[in-house]
């Protein structure tokens, strides 16, 4: 189940993630991608900072945390001084540099960037796999080239970077859009999607998106979509 619900991520991932222009990272066979991506590329912060999480069970820890782009993964110091990751199914939120983090299905983690609690623009980033290459054949899913054949395991995102590589692998940072309502429900940043949450002001919404031009890939123009639909009284 769990090998499957892997397979599942990394194809979506795969339709649903916008690489972004800026430096591509290439791992060679014997390498461990860890060690070819600078830090700085792989951490949302530069440092792990003291924030919150808030659990599911109501409660409140305050830790320090940072988040991965490399494994997906929100990470604190424990008191033994290792470094442990986060479950996203047991937090309702995590507050850190500033930013709030939102858990998503899928184990994922959306960062709210704009708006307020009645409507907000999420991002969820990663540093992922652009194309892999096995014998000149390349794969752009990132999947195919990992697949153990014989025993049908795909590895985790832990694995597979903190391991040597195997194939020749171009990583890249990605960023996909998310809506996130007044009751915290994360839904992808699309135009029907928008539609749904302001159905009084559907028409509005429409001619706002047609005469900006929005484009619901774009950071800067769903930043202008979100303004204008706290203006129009929500």
């Amino acid at each position: 189940m769990k090998n499957s619900l892997f397979l599942v991520f990394m194809l979506l991932l795969s339709v649903s993630l916008r690489a972004q222009e800026g430096r591509k990272f290439k791992v060679r066979p014997g390498e461990v991608t860890k060690s070819v991506i600078p830090l700085s590329e792989v951490f949302r912060f530069a440092s792990f900072e003291y924030g919150d999480v808030d659990l599911v069970s109501g409660s409140t820890i305050n830790a320090l945390l940072n988040y991965n782009l490399l494994l997906r993964e929100m990470l604190y110091i424990n008191y033994a001084g290792d470094t442990v990751s986060i479950s996203p199914t047991g937090t309702k939120k995590i507050t850190v540099g500033g930013s709030e983090f939102y858990s998503f299905p899928g184990n994922m983690w959306v960062e709210a960037i704009a708006g307020d609690k009645r409507l907000q623009l999420g991002v969820h980033q990663v540093v992922g796999l652009a194309k892999t290459e096995v014998f000149g054949e390349q794969y752009r899913d990132g999947i195919t080239p990992f697949r153990n054949i014989e025993r049908g395991i795909y590895p985790t995102y832990r694995e597979l970077y903190n391991q040597k590589a195997r194939y020749c692998m171009l990583l890249t940072k990605q960023t996909a859009y998310y809506f996130i309502d007044k009751n915290k429900r994360i839904s992808r940043a699309k135009r029907s999607v928008i539609v749904k949450l302001f159905p009084k002001y559907s028409n509005e919404i429409k001619s706002f998106i047609k005469e900006k031009s929005i484009k619901t890939n774009q950071e800067e123009d769903l930043r202008q979509l979100v303004a204008f639909c706290h203006q129009i009284g929500y």
